[in-house]
């Protein structure tokens, strides 16, 4: 089933597009156990979901200790509905992104994209997340957007850290940081 609450976050912003807003959008997808819906599916493999229950339900640590990392065919299915599963939250975010446009706020809206964190897929023996500390973990996203704040296409080469949001953006606003 889906969790996106898209439809009621579209609402909100035309609700509340004249007024100064901070606006947390928390998707929990892509997550185990990657289950796309039917639009998106197949987008990466011939496969259903739905054909493949046995192989793309949630993998425990039991089932990695005891080889499933050999089954080449289900991680590349698990990869492949994984895959789908972040296209679809892109989806959702264009979704968010296109209504701030058609607002006429886009551009003097910041928009941060990030995530919690990565999954393994058997690149060290390890499936899923929480368990290593492996790049395929803690490697995550982290994009910022406003016109008027950030260059486009400016690049961080330093390492940054979700802890650094926060000060970034009191700091880009003119808003003192906290004691």
């Amino acid at each position: 089933p889906s969790n996106y609450k898209t439809p009621q976050i579209l609402s909100w912003l035309r609700e509340h597009r004249e007024e100064p807003f901070f606006l947390w959008v928390h998707y929990s997808e892509p997550h185990t156990p990657y289950t796309p819906s039917p639009a998106f599916d197949k987008m990466f493999a011939p496969e259903s979901w739905k054909d493949n229950r046995d192989i793309a339900r949630y993998w425990n640590r039991k089932e990695c200790e005891e080889g499933y990392d050999t089954n080449k065919e289900a991680a590349r299915l698990r990869m492949a509905f994984y895959d789908a599963r972040i296209r679809e939250s892109d989806e959702h975010v264009g979704q968010i992104m296109a209504e701030l446009k058609r607002l006429g706020i886009a551009d003097r809206t910041l928009v941060i994209l990030s995530a919690d964190h990565g999954e393994e897929f058997f690149e060290h023996r390890g499936c899923d997340h929480g368990q290593t500390l492996y790049d395929e973990v803690l490697h995550i996203p982290l994009l910022m957007r406003h016109p008027s704040l950030i260059p486009p296409g400016q690049c961080i080469e330093e390492q940054v850290r979700q802890i650094d949001i926060m000060p970034t953006v009191l700091a880009a606003l003119e808003i003192p940081i906290p004691q």
